[in-house]
């Protein structure tokens, strides 16, 4: 079976979108580090819940009280880890569009597998637009603050199954909307309209605030 021509193949930006580390491997080990924190406040809750629970009587009330707070903690951060921090992981590989599929990053939740999902065009049912806020790096501390723009989509199956791409910027959300509507006409669902507009910051301080059009006339962005 001869191989199916690459319609379109993602350049990846330099700099992780959205990261809270620059690289990577910085970004795999925060995540590894909220997992474990978030396992021993878990267990911890347990174990004064459990063990500590019949033994205060007389503070029952106050130690459940922080019982539930450490479930509470420990829940946030593994929604921090295993949703936020997980779509920044899942963003930084590349998505490869061909004649009758597309490959798009698995997502494993350990972070370290390189396999795909080969989802067949004839199965997509329909796009779900992402929008939201999300730092695209030039260097640590200069940058691009994107507001109210394509960060993301859902591959939305007939058979209700969804793919998250990962944190995308703007303009390689866009171009992947573009080569999937004009070649296959699939339906794209977008609640709002544009492609945001950006602030520009150096050290920390804002600079300037652009329209998404004169943000990509700068030619700021290093890619891989």
């Amino acid at each position: 079976m001869d191989k199916e021509e690459t319609v379109f193949l993602e350049r990846l930006p330099r700099y992780i979108f959205k990261g809270e580390r620059l690289e990577r491997s910085s970004i795999l080990v925060v995540q590894w580090v909220t997992r474990i924190i978030g396992i021993s406040t878990i267990l911890a809750a347990l174990y004064l819940g459990y063990f500590n629970g019949p033994s205060h009587e007389e503070n029952k009330i106050a130690l459940y009280f922080v019982v539930i707070l450490m479930i509470l903690a420990s829940v946030l951060l593994f929604n921090k880890s295993e949703v936020s921090i997980r779509n920044q992981l899942v963003g930084s590989k590349r998505i490869e569009i061909n004649e009758g599929h597309v490959e798009i990053p698995s997502g494993l939740s350990l972070g370290f597998s390189e396999k795909s999902y080969i989802i067949p065009i004839s199965e997509i049912d329909h796009i779900d637009i992402i929008r939201g806020d999300g730092s695209q790096y030039i260097a640590r501390n200069d940058g691009v603050r994107w507001y109210d723009s394509p960060i993301a989509f859902k591959l939305v199956l007939k058979n209700g199954k969804k793919y998250h791409s990962g944190y995308k910027p703007p303009n390689t959300v866009n171009d992947i909307m573009n080569v999937i509507n004009t070649r296959w006409h699939i339906l794209i669902k977008d609640n709002g309209k544009g492609l945001g507009r950006g602030k520009r910051y150096n050290r920390g301080g804002v600079i300037g605030e652009y329209s998404y059009e004169e943000i990509m006339r700068m030619n700021l962005f290093e890619w891989r």
